[in-house]
């Protein structure tokens, strides 16, 4: 289990900021010169520059405090030394100066409650950064007692509701400090003058926030720190310290909700804010480190979440000393990393030293030691298989949770859950449901596994119910070693749920990037589903289980793409208005701009320093934040475009059988955690085979790309037939006709299945081998939904070619450091492209029908120096339903999105056709030919499919798509490629022509090796 870092996450409660008295207090520039000093050392203040501000408030105070007429600065200027001194650890001065100040105070002032506020507020705000709770608490009763006694006015009152609040959050009494945030917020909003309660109200909405945050309630923490930004940005604007913190807050949240892509941008953007203000060794800059390294934990990048994390720990050490909240959260993320290096030893050191620490600032029984329990039980339960001890820190974690938090958080659902794991590993099932039972309804509320879950109502933790229901259908699945037909259908109900609101989750989800990993890492929901489903089928015969088998199917494939696709659709069918899809378009071409920018400023050596690629990013955090906002108003302005965008059905099995021709079969793989099945459905039958398990092929499918390319001829024979055994054997007496479409499943969509041998050769003569090719036409679909999508747009009399050919002569550099040049520069001339492209164009330029001599076909070449990117963005793509590529190609695998297709390279720099590029294109092409090598490739996610070119052209309007799995030399291209269009100008299927292109290839004894020709696919039919 992977050990997310939830409760490690830093956030950033506001107390130094907000003391500011009154309005009055603000002077004007324009004032004396006592206040424009006083002025300056609240300006020295709020940038947290604490040793001038020091020497400005104490050289006030010694200058003016003797005279009378200055007494108002002489107090501020007392709070702000109070503060200064606290905020460099000096507790001992700032609580005599305090003391001295509330002695004093009502022989200084005629109506002195309210400056008695500002005392003891800060006070309680100084025994709370000590960890003195006690202290604390009696000096929050006072607050209270005043409250009751005097008359404080509406500024006064809402400063001392705040200060009790400040006091119950610190204590873990989360309810409790709503309810005082909730009324100090009420009174600070009936003041008129935002100078005057702008800086209460800001510190208030962060703080409940933080409050909303702990108790569960994501939606409202995410409201109040929203309303925080909005305060903020119109008293300080958009880089000051209070937006550092409010975005990491809201970073906080979108973490906790799993969209680890959102949250990581509002953690980048607050790390850009903190460090521009106080560099990169100050102690905040360890809770932004900290943040940053859990993003990249939770992706799995250890190796830079162990780097992050070791250096937050440093900065903490040396800013807050060994006993502090920081430096414990820190020994718990430490622990988890040394987990993934399987060092448990040391993961249960820092476990227990992060304990420690918080039993001696918190005492015994407070809620900051729940996070730490918990996964110290996570520890012992999964990794050093002692369930008895991970019960004991559950059921201790438990007991201070339902004290202290009541029984409904999400943290106790959460250890429910956990305690539940250890009796279903011990084989208590009974006691694992009862908790697993407990733990949804804590979160969810009563309910039972009939129907589907309602997504409306409120819930605490939507995906951790998914992760208790993907236990529970697991425990019902295996918890007896004899089919039980109950235990199956109660096993499926629960993965139905879960798939409910994993579908709910990703509609909610704004990153694309955590949308993938939503899917990704749920991936078993749906395989689950189809191997429950498969044993009920085979052990009952009722073939609606096949048709079940099917929708889950259909929902595990491309989920992202399709949701991609049907915004386009949505917003011309949802009436939206060709001026705003118009703006649309144009946001996302900044945005796809601004990140390009980025990605070659930094791989681009010593090109740019880092200011610049500073500036860069906020520019891409704001045009990100431009367009969430510009999409939640296109979803509010038009409720139909909102209903088509997140429409989730799928095609069904009845709808695809109507979509399929005579003689056409698609056969659909799912890779299960234990077997592997396929589903073979034809026009007229559908059948569902056990293939066998999973870990009994994987070896094979995962090293068959390499063989084929790489290995020895032996090699390459014994595992091609092994595949052709394992793949297509068992489902061949269920094919109908020889046209076969193969929708892939996790690593099968590297594998080119025209390549499988069906026999075992006794010879090594490429020419005469045993391919499936010999016998199927094939092709590839990323699934059935997607499929129909693609048909449905097809032109109906497809005409005109494009043909792109940047390398067609030797390359004429211009002089540019740019990196896309420097990339360009080595790249070799692809002589026989220009023989390639100008015969495909001589074959579109040949009358070949009466309907071809009335209209000729229109033929475009952009050869060499012409094939410009900037050439090309010129070009109505919508005029050609044909678009050739004949050039070289690269895959970022790290990020697939800047995979980029090389054009003749310019002085600008402007010699790549980046995927991001591809998205914002519109095409109106039936086939799109991808000539240049491994344009098939890309990084694959499951549920999705792989991530790359093939994605891109599909959203931007290909019907068909002919890809490359792997580099290939130019001549076999060359002569492959006419020969396919030599076929389609003769009225051949696409399908049938890429075959038949195939076939003559290896006819030729000299190209008759695979890596020749296996690497060229077809998308579509």
């Amino acid at each position: 289990m992977v050990n997310i870092i939830y409760s490690a996450l830093r956030l950033w409660s506001v107390t130094l900021f907000g003391v500011i008295l009154s309005g009055s207090l603000l002077f004007a520039q324009n004032q004396s010169s006592v206040h424009e000093r006083f002025n300056a050392a609240v300006a020295a203040y709020d940038l947290q520059e604490y040793a001038d501000a020091q020497t400005k408030f104490s050289a006030l105070i010694d200058d003016y405090c003797s005279l009378a007429e200055y007494k108002e600065i002489c107090f501020e200027s007392h709070i702000f030394l109070s503060i200064v001194e606290r905020s460099k650890g000096n507790y001992d001065t700032a609580s005599t100066l305090l003391s001295e100040l509330n002695a004093s105070v009502e022989e200084t002032f005629d109506d002195a409650w309210d400056k008695k506020v500002l005392v003891i507020r800060q006070k309680v705000f100084l025994f709370v950064q000590m960890s003195d709770l006690q202290e604390a608490e009696k000096w929050a009763k006072e607050l209270q007692s005043m409250i009751n006694d005097h008359t404080l006015g509406l500024l006064g009152e809402a400063r001392a509701y705040s200060g009790i609040a400040r006091f119950e959050s610190t204590a873990g009494n989360y309810n409790k400090s709503v309810e005082y945030y909730t009324k100090s917020l009420s009174l600070a909003e009936k003041i008129d003058d935002i100078e005057e309660s702008g800086r209460l109200l800001i510190n208030a909405h962060n703080n409940v926030g933080i409050s909303y945050r702990r108790i569960g309630d994501y939606n409202l923490a995410m409201e109040h720190y929203r309303l925080s930004i909005d305060l903020i940005k119109e008293l300080h604007g958009d880089d000051h310290l209070e937006m550092g913190k409010a975005y990491n807050n809201i970073g906080t949240i979108y973490y906790m909700m799993q969209d680890f892509g959102q949250a990581a941008e509002y953690f980048g953007r607050s790390a850009g804010i903190i460090e521009s203000i106080f560099g990169p060794n100050d102690g905040e800059m360890g809770a932004i480190l900290n943040n940053a390294a859990l993003c990249y934990y939770s992706i799995g990048n250890y190796e830079l979440a162990a780097e992050y994390l070791e250096r937050a720990q440093r900065v903490k050490e040396e800013n807050f000393g060994p006993d502090h909240m920081e430096t414990a959260i820190g020994y718990s993320n430490l622990a988890s990393i040394h987990i993934q290096n399987e060092d448990y030893k040391s993961a249960e050191e820092n476990y227990l030293r992060s304990i420690s620490v918080r039993k001696n600032i918190y005492g015994d029984d407070h809620p900051h030691l729940i996070s730490p329990k918990l996964f110290l039980g996570r520890l012992y339960a999964y990794h050093t298989n002692e369930n008895e001890r991970a019960r004991e820190q559950y059921t201790r974690a438990i007991a201070i949770g339902e004290a202290r938090l009541g029984e409904n958080n999400p943290t106790m659902a959460d250890a429910h859950y956990l305690k539940g794991e250890t009796y279903q590993i011990s084989g208590n099932y009974d006691r694992a449901l009862e908790l697993y039972q407990k733990a949804v309804n804590m979160l969810y509320g009563d309910y039972t596994l009939t129907g589907l879950p309602d997504t409306e109502r409120p819930m605490g933790d939507p995906v951790k119910i998914v992760e208790v229901l993907q236990s529970k259908s697991l425990l019902y699945r295996t918890r007896s070693d004899e089919f039980k037909r109950d235990d199956y259908e109660m096993s499926l109900r629960a993965l139905e749920w879960a798939s409910a609101l994993v579908d709910m989750l990703q509609q909610s989800y704004k990153n694309e990037a955590s949308k993938l990993r939503l899917v990704d890492h749920n991936y078993s929901i749906y395989t689950g589903a189809i191997e429950t489903l498969a044993e009920l089928y085979f052990e009952l015969g009722d073939p609606e289980y096949k048709n079940e088998i099917f929708n889950y199917i259909e929902k595990s494939r491309a989920r992202v793409a399709l949701e991609l696709i049907q915004d386009i659709s949505a917003m011309t069918i949802g009436g939206v208005p060709d001026e705003i899809i118009k703006l649309e378009s144009e946001l996302n071409r900044d945005i796809t701009s601004v990140q390009q920018q980025i990605f070659n400023e930094r791989e681009a050596e010593g090109n740019a320093g880092s200011e610049f690629i500073n500036a860069l990013q906020d520019s891409l955090f704001t045009k990100k934040r431009e367009l969430e906002k510009f999409t939640r108003q296109l979803e509010q302005d038009y409720p139909e475009y909102y209903r088509l965008k997140y429409d989730q059905s799928v095609l069904s099995v009845d709808q695809l059988q109507g979509l399929l021709q005579d003689g056409e079969t698609v056969v659909s793989y799912v890779l299960g955690l234990s077997n592997m099945y396929a589903m073979v459905i034809s026009e007229s039958e559908i059948h569902v085979v056990d293939l066998g398990m999973t870990e009994d092929a994987a070896p094979y499918i995962e090293g068959a790309r390499d063989i084929i390319t790489k290995g020895t001829t032996e090699e390459y024979i014994y595992t091609s037939h092994t595949l052709y055994k394992k793949l297509i054997e068992p489902v061949e007496p269920y094919l109908n006709g020889t046209n076969v479409m193969i929708m892939a499943d996790q690593e099968l969509h590297y594998l080119p299945f025209e390549v499988l041998l069906t026999d075992l050769p006794d010879h090594q003569e490429y020419h005469n081998m045993p391919y499936l090719l010999k016998d199927y036409t094939i092709s590839y679909i990323p699934s059935g939904t997607m499929l129909d999508i693609m048909q449905q747009r097809r032109p109906e009399n497809p005409r005109n070619l494009l043909a792109v050919a940047p390398f067609n002569s030797e390359i004429i550099r211009p002089e540019s450091d740019e990196v896309e040049v420097q990339y360009a520069s080595t790249l070799e001339p692809l002589l026989l492209t220009n023989y390639e492209t100008s015969t495909i164009s001589g074959l579109f330029s040949e009358r070949r029908t009466w309907m071809e001599y009335l209209r000729p076909q229109q033929t475009k070449i952009l050869a060499g120096e012409e094939a410009t990117l900037n050439r090309f963005s010129q070009v109505n793509l919508k005029n050609y339903n044909f678009v050739h590529f004949a050039t070289h190609a690269f895959v970022n695998e790290d990020y697939p999105e800047f995979s980029g297709i090389m054009m003749y390279p310019e002085a600008e720099g402007a010699g790549i056709a980046y995927v991001g590029d591809i998205y914002n294109m519109e095409f109106n092409a039936d086939l799109v030919v991808l000539g240049a090598c491994e344009t098939g490739l890309g990084t694959t996610f499951r549920g999705e499919g792989l991530i790359g070119f093939t994605r891109a052209f599909i959203y931007a309007g290909a019907s068909n798509l002919m890809v490359s799995m792997w580099k290939v030399n130019d001549q076999p291209t060359a002569y492959l490629m006419i020969d396919f269009y030599d076929h389609i100008r003769n009225g051949y299927s696409y399908n049938e022509a890429l075959r038949q292109a195939k076939l003559n290839l290896i006819s030729r004894p000299h190209m008759a090796d695979p890596v020749n020709w296996a690497a060229f696919i077809l998308q579509g039919r």
